[in-house]
């Protein structure tokens, strides 16, 4: 999973605002700094999908089993890894008003 690849409490950077490339001048910049700027921009758009449609959606689920195993997943993505923790959040705290006692 993709999860390993996050580092715990760095936050990753947006293709135009990644510092390797950002930072340099055109004719400085290298094809390694190219390739591992890609590499994070997709990286972050990955982990965006994988929170706000597959998360969300197991988190709205009829079963309360994925209801939870989603929650316990976002719970944890919120202690360990900074990306997107202020989405997160949001969906962890309107979850506090669903109404099996197992899930809140």
């Amino acid at each position: 999973m993709f999860l390993y690849l996050l580092k715990d409490g760095e936050k990753l950077k947006a293709f135009q605002h990644n510092p390797l490339i950002c930072e340099k001048e055109q004719n400085e910049i290298l094809n390694a700094d190219l390739t591992q700027a890609y590499f994070a921009h997709c990286l972050k758009e990955l982990y965006r999908k994988f929170v706000t449609e597959i998360l969300v959606s197991c988190s709205k689920d009829d079963l309360e089993y994925f209801r939870k195993l989603a929650l316990d997943m976002l719970s944890h993505l919120l202690s360990k890894k900074c990306e997107l923790d202020d989405v997160i959040l949001g969906i962890l705290i309107n979850k506090l008003g669903d109404l099996s006692k197992k899930v809140q």
